[in-house]
C-alpha cells in the first residue's frame, strides 16, 4: 500500500494518492483533514522530490489500543518526520515508548 502511494505522490498525482489512503481506511467516514494533507503532499512534493524510502523510528502507546507512530520519510532535497495514530488490536502490549 506504502509503495502505490508513493508512487501517486511522485507522479504528482497527490488528489489521487489522498483518495488512495481514504479508500484503504478501516473508518473512511472518520478520515479528517483530507484537504490538509493534500496541501501537505502538495508542498512535499514540490519542494522535496522524489521519495526514496521510509523507516519507522519509535512509537508511544496512548491508550489501551492507540499508538503514536514516529515515521521518517527520505525524499530527494529534505527528509520529513512525521505522526500517525493508529488503533490496533494485539495479542500482547508493546512497551510504553520504542525506539527502533
Amino acid at each position: 500500500m506504502i509503495q502505490e502511494h508513493q508512487a501517486l505522490i511522485n507522479s504528482g498525482q497527490v488528489e489521487k494518492a489522498v483518495d488512495y489512503i481514504q479508500s484503504r481506511s478501516k473508518t473512511p467516514k472518520l478520515f479528517v483533514g483530507a484537504d490538509n494533507l493534500k496541501k501537505g503532499l502538495s508542498l512535499i512534493y514540490a519542494l522535496a522530490g522524489n521519495h526514496d524510502e521510509h523507516e519507522l523510528v519509535g512509537f508511544k502507546h496512548l491508550t489501551p489500543r492507540l499508538y503514536a507512530f514516529f515515521v521518517m520519510a527520505y525524499y530527494e532535497k529534505v527528509t520529513v518526520k512525521y505522526l500517525t495514530l493508529r488503533i490496533i488490536k494485539l495479542h500482547h502490549h508493546l512497551p510504553p515508548f520504542s525506539h527502533f
